[in-house]
């Protein structure tokens, strides 16, 4: 079983590589995946056809699940450019200076 498989998006629609069919309303879609099977059923995107009778309870998990996925995709941004604000400014220290670091709290014990 490949990693396409192993998203939950599979209970609710059939994979058919490289796209999919929809439990609920029976549209197919020849290309765009889990992500763009979860828009579907979430109601939510501009590239699918909204399902009219995805469940409730399956519609609002999936607008969360967008929701959370979208969320993490801006911390990771988020802090990536902290990193990269911090690398530039020079204040990253080196593994010498780290080895130093321990060394006196070590010894401050």
């Amino acid at each position: 079983m490949g990693d396409r498989d192993k998203d939950s998006v599979w209970e609710h629609g059939e994979n058919r590589v490289p796209g999919w069919i929809c439990k609920y309303c029976n549209l197919e879609r020849k290309g765009g995946g889990a992500t763009r099977l979860k828009e579907h059923l979430a109601g939510r995107g501009s590239n699918v056809v909204h399902c009219m009778f995805v469940p409730k309870e399956v519609c609002e998990y999936y607008l969360r699940e967008i929701d959370r996925t979208k969320e993490k995709t801006k911390q990771r941004k988020r802090d990536k450019m902290r990193a990269e604000d911090i690398a530039r400014e020079g204040n990253v220290s080196t593994d010498e200076e780290d080895d130093e670091l321990q060394a006196a709290i070590h010894a401050s014990r």
